[in-house]
Order: structure tokens, then C-alpha cells, then sequence
């Protein structure tokens, strides 16, 4: 797993790795995104 993610996943918890991101956790996307989308609530 991308050390990226896992530290993203880390500093925001209770928060959605999404888009290229959430294509690459899952090895839809070969290449290594260049940044890590993560998706939070509106109101936090």
C-alpha cells in the first residue's frame, strides 16, 4: 500500500480518501497520484 495514503488516512481520520486517490488504494490507476484527494464534511 502507498505510504501516502496511509499517512493521509492517519493525520484526517473519520474522512474518505477520493478520486485518483481512492483509484489508486484500490489499483484502478497505475500510476501514483501526485497528490491525495481526501473528501470532508461540510460543517467540520
Amino acid at each position: 500500500m502507498n505510504q501516502d495514503l496511509l499517512d493521509a488516512c492517519a493525520a484526517v481520520p473519520n474522512r474518505v480518501i477520493c478520486l485518483v486517490s481512492a483509484l489508486a488504494y484500490h489499483n484502478l490507476r497505475t500510476p501514483i497520484p501526485t497528490a491525495t484527494g481526501v473528501a470532508t464534511d461540510r460543517n467540520a
